[in-house]
């Protein structure tokens, strides 16, 4: 009784599986093996059916119309954005930025270029990039040249100081924060994965790590900052030299011995970067916080920044963090 609806049926559903990947997203976790295979599954019945473009209207009332394909493709599109190291704003954007530039991506059975980034319906992996030699019969590569017009024209008028509301981005698009976006996702979405430019290996140990910027202060100098907060912890003394010097020495410090730090798993890193894991409780942390790093085999704390961050399956939390120059 149902064979008629199975076009609204497979757009819904790909929909709620899709919109299940973005509060994953959003609230920095892994998004589970099942839920991939979910959506190639729905997605797979839709195309073997013939109806996986086939326009679907988004609800009774909306005139707006997506099919399979495009949300399907919409999912796809935010992996590839690296959601975990994309602030809440900035995911908002992506978000909409991939509904509406989805239907420019063609999905098709060989790469143009023997490679490109490729999805297998079979399986229950997010897609990746891989040559041409090594796909399978339900493999599909994402065929982006319309997208990357799309992308690179919107990139040079952005550059041009065209406003990003004119060019159909958004009314709360600003800059310059939507040029590094649409840059990013440029890279993300149209180019080969960059090779590094520091070699990343495996480095098994422990890391400890520091946060808050008092314990950060200590880590990194050995001493303690002590604040001046209050009007009352002025002497006279120290107000005329505030008002003669632009300074005052209740900004002293402290010698401190050893700074109390958490044990993180080491799971890589390179000269630059860090990929640690932490499964018991500890210190909250957020997207692009200052923290000192000190790895087993180094004299001192490294000032770093959490570049990305994101809570696994198993609810271990796993960070990636840049050493700052």
């Amino acid at each position: 009784d149902l064979a008629d609806r199975a076009p609204l049926l497979a757009q819904r559903a790909l929909d709620c599986v899709a919109e299940l990947m973005t509060a994953h997203y959003r609230c920095r976790r892994e998004v589970d093996f099942e839920l991939w295979r979910d959506l190639h599954q729905i997605f797979r019945i839709a195309d073997t059916g013939g109806y996986g473009s086939e326009a679907i209207p988004a609800s009774l009332r909306s005139k707006s119309v997506s099919s399979c394909h495009e949300i399907y493709v919409r999912a796809l599109l935010l992996q590839l954005s690296n959601p975990y190291a994309l602030g809440g704003r900035e995911l908002n954007w992506t978000r909409r930025w991939a509904t509406t530039w989805a239907h420019k991506v063609d999905l098709v059975s060989a790469a143009d270029d023997a490679q490109g980034y490729a999805v297998d319906l079979a399986s229950d992996l997010p897609p990746a990039w891989i040559k041409a030699e090594s796909a399978r019969a339900t493999t599909l590569f994402l065929e982006t040249n319309a997208l990357r017009r799309s992308v690179k024209g919107r990139a040079k008028k952005l550059d041009a100081g065209v406003d990003p509301h004119t060019l159909g981005l958004g009314k709360d698009c600003v800059q310059p924060d939507v040029g590094r976006l649409i840059a990013t996702l440029a890279r993300n979405w149209l180019e080969a994965p960059a090779a590094r430019q520091f070699t990343r290996r495996a480095t098994p140990g422990r890391v400890g790590l520091v946060s808050g910027l008092d314990a950060i202060h200590a880590a990194l100098t050995g001493k303690t900052f002590k604040t001046a907060s209050r009007h009352w912890d002025y002497s006279r003394r120290d107000a005329e030299q505030l008002q003669i010097y632009q300074t005052t020495s209740v900004a002293g410090a402290d010698s401190v011995q050893g700074v109390p730090s958490e044990e993180w798993e080491s799971l890589d890193e390179s000269a630059n970067g860090f990929k640690l894991r932490r499964t018991a409780e500890g210190a909250r942390l957020a997207h692009l916080q200052l923290v000192a790093l000190k790895p087993h085999d180094a004299r001192s704390f490294i000032l770093s920044e959490i570049r990305w961050l994101m809570t696994g399956v198993d609810r271990a939390l796993v960070i990636g963090a840049a050493a700052l120059p």
